[in-house]
């Protein structure tokens, strides 16, 4: 009785570990729907490249890759005049317009701090993306460009890895520049001759 009890203690044992060692990561959190080294291909969507002929390359850095000059990008082609620049990822919370907070919205700003990108990443400059879409489980799917190791993605995030918050400078514009747009197109008038179906 006594071996049994104890072969059954080791397998119960040995199943646990075996478990832990199937278990997901704590990176389990972001899946890439896109993800390049060097190229734009990720963001193309939007018309990003690496001169954009906006406001964005001449306050942050035409020609290479970097998360604020993405944001600054999708803000000016959606047709917000120059901003001056906001400075470093990590300076956004406290120097862009709009509404700050913890709610999700396509076209807002996704901000990560520089504690969060210090933890997860290694530096302290913190990050900004773009919010493309909202899941209902509460995952986001954002598109972002990076400076330091020139990779742009699409990714979906949620768990820990859900930005810091969200700034809402313009929704509209940021949408617009994803070619998402609200408003429907206008009514067309009706000509003589056209017939109407109910």
């Amino acid at each position: 009785m006594r071996t049994s009890l104890r072969t059954m203690i080791t397998l119960v044992a040995s199943l646990a570990v075996l478990a832990g060692l199937s278990a997901p990561q704590a990176n389990a959190a972001v899946h890439n729907l896109c993800k390049e080294v060097g190229s734009y291909g990720c963001l193309a969507f939007s018309g990003y490249r690496p001169y954009t002929n906006t406001w964005a390359d001449t306050r942050y850095y035409g020609g290479v890759h970097n998360c604020t000059r993405y944001v600054a990008y999708r803000l000016a082609k959606g047709g917000v005049p120059d901003q001056g620049t906001w400075g470093n990822a990590y300076e956004w919370w406290h120097r862009a317009p709009g509404a700050k907070n913890n709610t999700p919205a396509v076209g807002a700003i996704a901000y990560w701090s520089s504690d969060w990108t210090s933890r997860h990443w290694g530096h302290s400059y913190g990050h900004v993306g773009v919010v493309e879409k909202v899941n209902a489980d509460g995952s986001i799917e954002v598109t972002w460009d990076s400076y330091g190791d020139n990779i742009n993605v699409r990714q979906v995030v949620s768990g820990n890895h859900l930005p810091t918050g969200y700034i809402h400078a313009d929704n509209a514009a940021i949408k617009r520049s994803g070619g998402i747009v609200d408003t429907p197109p206008a009514p067309q008038p009706v000509k003589d001759g056209d017939t109407i179906a109910y």
